[in-house]
């Protein structure tokens, strides 16, 4: 019994290194291919009727647990790679929280976080 729990304990690890450097590839791979977005229309709402995970590179692969958004929530994006935005959101005490959002559960406002480049 032993040798079975050890051998699940080692495909378990093993499986996770495997999607950790899936992760890391692509978070690397996105950083050099994303576009930027135009800030004019850069604040994105939560539409998702659910939780809206965090990930940390572009992929629902990635999700970082317990880091979500709820529907309403408001995010800065700044890069979209694959259907994916690589967005911040500002919390109550200013602290931010950035990661990667799948765009299909997002909606642009139209509204920017700032001056366009037009002003």
């Amino acid at each position: 019994m032993r040798k079975y729990t050890i051998a699940l304990v080692a495909i378990f690890l093993n499986s996770y290194a495997i999607a950790s450097d899936f992760c890391a590839d692509l978070g690397n791979k996105a950083h050099v291919e994303q576009a930027y977005l135009e800030r004019s229309k850069s604040i994105f709402e939560v539409i998702s009727k659910n939780r809206l995970y965090f990930n940390s590179a572009p992929s629902n692969k990635c999700k970082v647990k317990d880091l979500f958004l709820v529907p309403g929530d408001k995010v800065i994006g700044y890069a979209e790679y694959d259907n994916f935005l690589s967005a911040a959101y500002f919390k109550g005490d200013g602290d931010s929280v950035d990661g990667w959002l799948d765009m299909t559960q997002l909606k642009n406002t139209g509204l920017t976080n700032g001056p366009s480049s037009e002003e």
